[in-house]
């Protein structure tokens, strides 16, 4: 089976230690398991402007 593991922190803190857990876990019961991992610092997203556009407007207008 394939996984995507996403991880919306700017760092591998904690949360990705517990991502990795959990694959070793996965790949542990079945070892034909892949795993893609998407680290969402790595796309360089814009940040939030908090101006609420989206909202307003829909998504389109962002």
């Amino acid at each position: 089976m394939k996984y995507l593991v996403i991880n919306g922190s700017p760092h591998k803190g904690n949360t990705w230690k517990v991502a990795e857990s959990s694959m070793k876990n996965i790949k542990k019961l079945d070892s034909d398991s892949t795993f893609e991992e998407i680290q969402l610092l790595d796309l360089k997203l814009p940040f939030c402007l908090g101006c609420s556009r989206c909202f307003r407007k829909g998504e389109q207008h962002y």
